[in-house]
C-alpha cells in the first residue's frame, strides 16, 4: 500500500494488519474467512479465486400443500456435475455433497433456499460464504427474476420446460405423487435449468462488476481483488 495514499491513519492501520492476514487465508484456500463480505454485498469477489469450489444450489418444495411444507427436489452442481436429490429417494445424501463446498451460489437463496433448508433439513449445514446472485446481479444492473434475467443474457431453456415457474414445480411434484414418472422427470429438468444457468450468470456478474471497478477480465490479480 503506497505510503502517500490519502487514507486516514486509523484506516491505514487496519489495512496494514488486515491485508497480510487476508492474503494468508486466501493462499490457504479458506473461503470461510471472507464470509463477512456478504454483509456488504461484496461476496461476488470470491468467485475469481474460488470458482472451482462453488456449489450452485436451487430447491423445490411442495408449497405447503397438504399437511406440511416439504422439500421435494434439491438440485446442486459443482465440479462433479448436476445431481438432483429427491425426497424419499436420496435427499439424505445431500449434506455430504454440501459439506464439500467452500462457497454457496444461489439466486434469492438468502431469502428462500437457505432459510427453508435450515428449517426443514437441519442436518444440511451450508457453507459460510454465500453469493446470492439476485443481489449481486442487481449491482451489475440486472433486474427481475431468474427467468427474465436468463432471457436478457440469452440463456436458453429446453422447450419442454420453457415458461414453467415455481407453482408448476409444485404441480409436477403432486402429479408425481399420483404416479407420474414423466412429471418427476420434467420437474428435475426444470430444477436442473435453474441450477445450471447460475454458473454463466455468476461469470457474467463477476466480470461485469470487475470491469465497473476498473479491473480487467483476466485472472491476474484476482487474489488481491478478493481480499480488498
Amino acid at each position: 500500500m503506497p505510503r502517500n495514499a490519502p487514507i486516514a491513519p486509523r484506516t491505514r492501520a487496519k489495512l496494514e494488519t488486515e491485508l497480510p492476514r487476508s492474503a494468508a487465508f486466501l493462499a490457504a484456500g479458506d473461503a470461510a474467512y471472507f464470509a463477512g463480505l456478504s454483509r456488504y454485498g461484496e461476496a461476488w469477489r470470491l468467485y475469481g479465486e474460488f470458482a472451482s469450489s462453488c456449489l450452485y444450489l436451487d430447491i423445490e418444495t411442495n408449497g405447503g400443500w397438504g399437511d406440511e411444507e416439504r422439500l421435494t427436489v434439491v438440485g446442486v452442481r459443482d465440479g462433479e456435475g448436476y445431481t438432483a436429490y429427491i425426497a424419499d429417494e436420496n435427499l439424505e445424501e445431500l449434506p455430504d455433497r454440501v459439506a464439500q463446498a467452500k462457497i454457496l451460489v444461489t439466486f434469492n437463496g438468502a431469502q428462500f433456499d437457505v432459510p427453508v433448508l435450515r428449517r426443514l433439513f437441519r442436518r444440511c449445514r451450508m457453507p459460510r460464504a454465500h453469493i446470492d446472485l439476485r443481489f449481486a446481479g442487481q449491482k451489475a444492473g440486472l433486474r427481475g427474476g431468474l427467468k427474465r434475467i436468463e432471457e436478457e443474457l440469452g440463456l436458453e431453456r429446453l422447450k419442454a420446460i420453457r415458461g414453467l415457474d415455481g407453482w408448476d414445480a409444485v404441480r409436477l411434484w403432486n402429479e408425481y405423487q399420483r404416479g407420474s414418472q414423466d412429471a418427476l422427470q420434467q420437474l428435475i429438468a426444470y430444477n436442473r435449468a435453474d441450477v445450471e444457468n447460475l454458473q454463466p450468470l455468476m461469470e457474467w456478474t463477476y466480470q461485469t462488476l470487475r470491469r465497473a471497478r476498473g479491473h480487467g477480465s483476466s485472472t491476474a490479480g484476482r487474489a488481491r481483488h478478493a481480499a480488498v
